[in-house]
């Protein structure tokens, strides 16, 4: 119940920060994307290198990828700047440390949230980003996440989701 409760309070909040400082979204062809971000669940051990492939891929096409995961929390890990987990997360489920809001306010030209189940941490960081393109798994109530949401079926992989937005990309004029 509260939990429940405290979920639509963050959403709440985050919709009506997102109306305050609107970032500009906008469709763009992969032909003149230049910068990739991708968020991901690294909670999923096979994950990582999947991402890390697609990310080769996009680099022999000469464009920049960022890549962050998102990650359980270990006390003893160090924080690399490329991932993240509930620790560099304010109660809201929105970053407070400096690296992850550098991440969120760079105007990428897209950003993939490659998550096929939902986490409220990996879709604020993509609901706040200022990249021109938003892209993730389609959901009804996620129109303020995602400028593109992709139709995922429950067999299809992240792969199957990265190739789908790829085609998108592609196909956008």
């Amino acid at each position: 119940m509260l939990s429940g409760t405290l979920n639509k309070i963050r959403n709440y909040l985050l919709k009506r920060k997102l109306k305050k400082t609107p970032a500009e979204h906008d469709f763009v062809n992969m032909n003149k994307v230049q910068e990739v971000a991708i968020i991901y669940d690294n909670t999923k051990g096979d994950n990582k290198k999947l991402i890390e492939n697609f990310a080769q891929e996009l680099k022999s096409q000469k464009k920049k990828v960022a890549l962050m995961g998102f990650r359980k929390h270990d006390p003893k890990a160090v924080v690399d700047h490329k991932s993240f987990s509930d620790k560099q997360l304010n109660w809201l489920k929105q970053p407070k440390e400096d690296y992850l809001r550098e991440f969120v306010n760079k105007k990428f030209d897209v950003i993939i949230n490659t998550c096929l189940s939902e986490k409220v941490q990996i879709e604020n960081i993509v609901a706040l980003s200022h990249a021109k393109l938003r892209i993730g798994k389609f959901g009804e109530n996620k129109t303020h996440c995602y400028d593109l949401m992709l139709e995922i079926k429950e067999t299809d992989s992240e792969q199957d989701l990265l190739r789908q937005a790829e085609h998108y990309l592609n196909t956008i004029q």
